[in-house]
């Protein structure tokens, strides 16, 4: 009853980013997809940075948080300074993402609205926003300072990703391998993208600049 209440009026459904499991509603194609129709009855609007959406009592504001995935974003809500923050920020473990750079400056963009209370896609309510999110940072940079230690005590060379995990995660087991393989790589490209590393023919090697940054 309440269903086909609700299914009788206009209603909007906010998602932070394309993916299959949140779009079983409606099974909606992403729009990157070519070739697939979008059924009819559902309209399909791309969120817009700073974009509001307001009921009674209530303001959403978006805010793109890219790094998840290219097309996140988060959830503002005004009224209470609270985040709804997707796959951002979860309650539980940290965050995988497709590009460390955006989601560091993703984190970054968050605690500038001092929230009082971050909401996530996955895990508990996090009701200690800043701290959570600092925890975020520094585990991201304690890898990252490994990586570049590592490459500023040997400058003269340079290194693929197999080479790095086996030498900066030293006796890492098996089965963990993989998953240092992916981290390690969203490190270096973020580095990369920072002009702290330079990548020649699959290989990497500290760039001049960040040597000179640290003596």
């Amino acid at each position: 009853m309440i269903l086909k209440q609700y299914l009788s009026k206009s209603i909007r459904v906010l998602i932070p980013h394309y993916f299959s499991e949140h779009c079983q509603v409606w099974k909606h194609p992403s729009p990157k997809d070519s070739g697939l129709n979008i059924p009819k009855h559902i309209e399909i609007e791309n969120f817009k940075e700073g974009q509001e959406f307001a009921v009674e009592g209530a303001t959403i504001r978006i805010l793109r948080s890219p790094g998840h995935t290219d097309d996140h974003v988060a959830f503002h809500l005004l009224e209470d300074n609270a985040v709804f923050s997707g796959d951002c920020i979860l309650g539980d473990g940290v965050a995988v993402c497709e590009d460390l750079f955006d989601q560091v400056h993703s984190l970054g963009e968050i605690a500038s609205l001092r929230p009082s209370v971050v909401y996530p896609g996955h895990g508990n309510i996090i009701h200690n926003p800043i701290e959570t999110i600092h925890f975020y940072m520094q585990h991201q940079m304690q890898r990252e300072r490994m990586i570049i230690e590592f490459l500023i005590n040997n400058k003269s060379q340079s290194f693929n990703n197999e080479d790095l995990v086996k030498l900066v995660y030293e006796n890492l087991p098996e089965k963990q391998v993989k998953a240092a393989l992916t981290s390690i790589n969203h490190h270096l490209l973020k580095l990369l993208k920072e002009d702290r590393v330079r990548n020649s023919n699959g290989k990497w090697q500290i760039n001049d600049i960040q040597l000179v940054a640290s003596y």
